[in-house]
């Protein structure tokens, strides 16, 4: 590709260009390194890199920039700077939550009881508000669906790690990521699973 301008870029990548995106993406490298670089805390760092951090926010970018809206100059850099700086906050509470043994859900692995309990915690992540109804089996089957039109890797570490009940160290070998990795992938699935099973949003 002949080199553009990055706001002919975004144009195209906006409109589902793969090619225009992942150039733009290259260009923005060195800024969303630069929005995490040195923000792990120490005791994380074997866990987590800055690496892990901007190759989740690229995923990011490639699953929503359809919806970006550009409002100005430097709006596409901000963006992606504020991604990355919220995958890194969401993947220290959860390495700190995973440490304190507060980040999986307290079910029987392999039960329904794990699938009711993790509607629940999806469809708290849902912009509406959960009903009584929320963990009866009809849902459940919902969430075993909305399970199945997820991405293979979001699929797999969540039926792993919360259905399961095996640990983020395995799931990190199994996705040949770090654990870090795996925490930030699980995010984003369940983040997906609430779209899935709330299309509409707030009512």
């Amino acid at each position: 590709m002949r080199r553009l301008r990055d706001d002919d870029l975004l144009e195209r990548a906006r409109a589902g260009d793969d090619e225009a995106l992942e150039a733009l993406l290259r260009r923005a490298a060195p800024a969303i390194l630069d929005a995490v670089r040195g923000r792990i805390p120490p005791r994380f760092r074997s866990s987590l890199s800055d690496e892990d951090v901007v190759q989740e926010t690229f995923t990011d970018v490639f699953v929503d920039i359809a919806g970006f809206v550009p409002t100005g100059d430097g709006a596409f850099l901000a963006w992606v700077r504020t991604l990355a700086r919220n995958n890194l906050r969401d993947a220290v509470r959860m390495l700190g939550a995973g440490k304190r043994g507060g980040d999986r859900i307290r079910v029987e692995p392999g039960s329904a009881s794990s699938l009711q309990s993790l509607l629940a915690e999806v469809v708290a992540r849902s912009r509406s508000t959960p009903s009584r109804k929320a963990i009866r089996d009809e849902e459940a089957r919902s969430l075993e669906s909305a399970l199945g039109r997820l991405p293979e890797s979001y699929r797999t570490v969540v039926r792993g790690y919360d259905l399961e009940g095996r640990s983020i160290e395995e799931m990190a070998g199994v996705l040949k990521r770090s654990p870090g990795a795996v925490y930030l992938l699980r995010n984003r699935a369940l983040k997906r699973l609430a779209e899935l099973l709330d299309p509409g949003g707030e009512s």
